[in-house]
């Protein structure tokens, strides 16, 4: 669908067409996480990578600050990587800190502390 619509005749280029924050549909898809979209407008050349929203940010901005990255993968060779967004981060510093894991739990229930609570013999006598 997005192939066709960007070879209609007139259509608007889709480098200039932004939305209220200054977004292009590059933008726009980075953003929504759809790496087709983006697969596409970079196989038919008709995004400019390097436009910046309002904040300054290119959709490799986005794309690496959301972790989305095979969309980070196919903006990079077509990217400035120097650019900075307003607060002076290229984007490759917007890359997401790696969180640790959550710990494991020795219980296979989640639940098991309150069945646990619940047995003992003054609680049930107290919820008859």
């Amino acid at each position: 669908v997005v192939k066709q619509l960007c070879s209609l005749p007139g259509l608007a280029d889709v480098n200039k067409a932004v939305d209220t924050e200054g977004r292009s549909l590059l933008h726009r898809a980075t953003l929504e996480g759809h790496s087709e979209i983006v697969d596409v407008l970079i196989e038919l050349q008709a995004v400019d990578a390097n436009i910046q929203d309002d904040g300054g940010s290119t959709a490799l901005h986005l794309a690496f600050a959301l972790g989305h990255s095979p969309i980070a993968t196919a903006l990079s060779p077509i990217s400035d990587l120097s650019l900075q967004d307003q607060d002076g981060k290229t984007p490759e510093e917007l890359k997401p800190i790696p969180l640790p894991d959550p710990p494991v739990s020795s219980s296979p229930n989640p639940h098991s502390q309150l069945i646990q609570w619940t047995q003992l013999p003054s609680v049930v006598t107290w919820l008859k």
